[in-house]
């Protein structure tokens, strides 16, 4: 009896280091699975993020804002933080987004607000010179509606005939908060290529 009793003994043993072994083994295969899939996303976050491979890092310059064109939001003196990699890294151009825009003509750095981005339709109405953007009046930062002079009605009148009243293309209107502003009323359309960065701390002048 005590034979018998020690051989099922032995077994129960070798039974319990096999599961054990199994045991490991399945843990081994889940813990590969867990890094493999880790180290998928961490690559495609990084392919997402930075279309060279390389690791994108934010380039910030604090600029002095020499204009009121954009007054009440942001006023003659206040600072802005820019982020002159923001689009660079692969982020997309939206509408309201305030942005340094590169203004050729006058070989310098101008900031404005996106109004109207590739797929908007957009038309004047030409009763009030009130400028439409997908069916609704565009906004200025004090909450009224943005009404263009006589040049800039005529400007963008020509775009909306030239594009069937729709934005197509990598190419955006930027505009001020008022009708002093140097904006797309008076240049027009501007290409992506030439918004260099993008706003995103607005810092007030001291007082």
């Amino acid at each position: 009896m005590e034979l018998v009793r020690h051989g099922r003994v032995c077994m129960n043993k070798k039974n319990k280091f096999a599961r054990f072994i199994t045991f490991s083994a399945l843990l081994f295969i889940i813990v590969l699975l867990i890094i493999f899939n880790s180290d998928k996303e961490n690559i495609n976050y990084a392919i997402a993020n930075n279309k060279n491979g390389n690791k994108c890092e934010p380039s910030i310059k604090k600029e002095i804002v020499r204009g009121s064109s954009l007054a009440p939001v942001i006023n003659y003196g206040d600072g802005v933080a820019v982020d002159y990699n923001y689009y660079k890294c692969g982020r997309s151009i939206e509408r309201n987004d305030i942005v340094i825009y590169n203004y050729s003509a006058q070989n310098k750095k101008i900031i404005k607000v996106v109004k109207v981005i590739p797929g908007d339709t957009f038309r004047v109405d030409t009763k009030d010179n009130t400028l439409f953007v997908n069916g609704e009046p565009i906004k200025n930062g004090r909450n009224e509606n943005y009404i263009l002079d006589g040049q800039g009605r005529t400007m963008i009148g020509l775009y909306e005939k030239s594009f069937n009243g729709r934005m197509n293309g990598n190419v955006y209107f930027l505009f001020g908060e008022n009708q002093a502003s140097i904006d797309s009323s008076a240049f027009g359309p501007v290409s992506g290529a030439d918004i260099l960065g993008k706003v995103i701390k607005i810092i007030p002048a001291a007082n």
